[in-house]
């Protein structure tokens, strides 16, 4: 049985274990904030934030001024209340998971980029391994990058953001050949 169990641990890719240990990370961390009297904002940008979210759930969809924020996340926030009923704590813990799912892709993300970008000469004897250990190097500083664990728990749009660049980043580099449109118009 042990036999079974090791060969397919070894045929999860290593970019899946990279997300694994990030989320767990990031969930010790959610846990820990989930548990202190400031995990439902009364202040700042993120009360603004939750606040919005609720007006949008309650029919509310625009004051007809100028944005201040970022509108999608407000909008995004707005099912996941209606979802809740209204539960405040609830909210931030599905936005949280949503969140630190969110920044487990991005290191990701930086993983595949370092082993896109510095895989060297596959015939040498490199073989891929300075990618390999360079993505490990970048995905571990994210994972224990202060403000990224920060933003990622919060009930803010940065990781979102964060996430989007990154994706945008990969995808630009992992483009093999292009054209004047593809894939920039869709960048």
């Amino acid at each position: 049985m042990p036999a079974k169990n090791s060969a397919l641990i070894s045929r999860i890719p290593f970019s899946a274990w990279v997300f694994i240990l990030t989320f767990l990370i990031r969930l010790l961390i959610l846990s820990r904030f989930a548990g202190s009297d400031q995990f439902v904002p009364e202040g700042d940008d993120m009360k603004f934030y939750m606040d919005w979210g609720l007006r949008i759930a309650h029919g509310q969809w625009t004051d007809h001024q100028a944005f201040y924020g970022l509108p999608g996340y407000a909008y995004c926030l707005a099912p996941i209340f209606m979802a809740t009923a209204f539960n405040s704590f609830a909210v931030g813990v599905i936005v949280g998971l949503l969140q630190i799912a969110m920044d487990a892709g991005i290191a990701t993300l930086l993983y595949q980029l370092s082993v896109l970008i510095f895989k060297g000469d596959q015939e040498a004897s490199n073989d891929g391994r300075a990618g390999r250990w360079i993505g490990l190097a970048s995905a571990a500083g994210w994972a224990f990058f202060t403000p990224a664990q920060t933003f990622a728990i919060v009930l803010m749009p940065t990781v979102w953001l964060v996430l989007a660049y990154y994706l945008c980043v990969w995808w630009a580099v992992k483009t093999n050949h292009s054209s004047w449109w593809k894939p920039w118009i869709g960048l």
